[in-house]
């Protein structure tokens, strides 16, 4: 005992801090709870972030940053643009841009067309009318496939590269080359062989590219025909 009170006095003496008072506990109050929540609320049809970007890069001039992006669950991976100047974002490529070089392109976009189309139907449907819908849907596109008449899904950008001195890129659709500048005007096509070409990069002066093919590197000058194997 004598021991405890003295060490209580040095504490004291030293200026030791008294014992924190209790925390004071609040009622507990039951949330509001919303008349109006419906199960959409919680899980919308279509989310509201798509993949991650990726291959973000800036462009030689340091005023647009483009990547490769599928917001919303769209299927395909295509380039999108920020005008760092303007606050703008658009999107530079879709299953449309390329109608005029891929034969395939077209029936797709009618598809999705027609997807989105029966989507909106399916709101407005009971639970039976959708089943039945569905079903149609089903045997409809057993039926194309069977045919060979099935529009394959869209395949999307794989890649691209700026120039190093101008603001034009260069990207691969479906194994082939493509140009694309920032004057609003559609891709050039480059390359269109049965084999698949990747990693092109522009040659130092930007008046060409190289490119890999199988496990050889090529270079192409613009407005040439002739591909050098290096």
């Amino acid at each position: 005992m004598i021991g405890h009170a003295l060490l209580f006095s040095a504490l004291v003496t030293a200026g030791a801090a008294p014992l924190a008072s209790p925390p004071v506990i609040e009622p507990w109050v039951p949330p509001v709870l919303r008349d109006d929540l419906k199960l959409e609320d919680l899980f919308p049809d279509r989310p509201f972030f798509g993949r991650t970007a990726r291959n973000v890069e800036w462009s030689p001039d340091d005023r647009y940053l483009a990547f490769l992006w599928n917001p919303d669950g769209e299927r395909g991976t295509d380039i999108w643009l920020y005008d760092d100047r303007s606050g703008e974002m658009k999107r530079l490529t879709s299953v449309e841009t390329f109608i005029p070089f891929d034969p395939t392109a077209k029936k797709t976009a009618e598809r999705y067309q027609r997807e989105k189309k029966r989507e909106e139907e399916r709101k407005n449907l009971s639970e039976e009318e959708r089943k039945k819908l569905e079903e149609q849907d089903r045997k409809e596109e057993q039926e194309l496939r069977r045919r060979g008449e099935w529009a394959p899904d869209y395949a999307g950008i794989s890649e691209f590269t700026w120039a190093n001195k101008k603001n034009e890129m260069l990207f691969v659709y479906k194994g082939d080359i493509y140009r694309l500048r920032m004057d609003g005007k559609e891709p050039e096509r480059l390359t269109r062989t049965s084999d698949s070409e990747r990693s092109p990069k522009f040659t130092k002066d930007d008046d060409g590219f190289y490119f890999q093919r199988d496990a050889g590197v090529y270079r192409l000058k613009f407005g040439s025909s002739m591909i050098e194997q290096l």
